[in-house]
């Protein structure tokens, strides 16, 4: 996988789905192999096994539910707390923030990879 390709937590999940429905003999509408695809973008060997596949895809998923638990960004002296709604990788979080306003609260999330959906001060 390259640095520039960002594969989204719901296209890891509907390739599993679609490998899975592969092994058992469907194919895709179109007749091309969605494990072939996969396999491309992930940079696994063209002919890997269904189950090596699913497995890497599972690391993945986990690995990116794993990084959307327990953000906390901001300066922890900072006079207010928000909870900010946003998604990271295809994943909806809410991450705390500690800053001086929401504007602020907003560009730290921002500037760390998220896309911000709401900010609400918490405390």
């Amino acid at each position: 996988m390259t640095d520039e390709m960002r594969i989204t937590y719901q296209q890891l999940a509907t390739w599993k789905a679609a490998i899975k429905l592969e092994a058992l003999g469907m194919r895709h509408s179109s007749g091309r192999s969605v494990k072939a695809h996969a396999c491309r973008a992930l940079g696994l060997a063209a002919r890997a096994p269904h189950a090596t596949v699913i497995g890497v895809i599972e690391q993945m998923m986990a690995e990116i539910l794993k990084a959307a638990q327990g953000v906390v960004l901001g300066d922890k002296d900072a006079p207010h707390v928000f909870d900010v709604e946003c998604t990271k990788g295809g994943v909806k979080l809410h991450a705390e923030v500690h800053a001086v306003d929401r504007s602020q609260a907003s560009r730290l999330a921002t500037q760390h990879g998220y896309e911000v959906m709401s900010v609400n001060m918490v405390g």
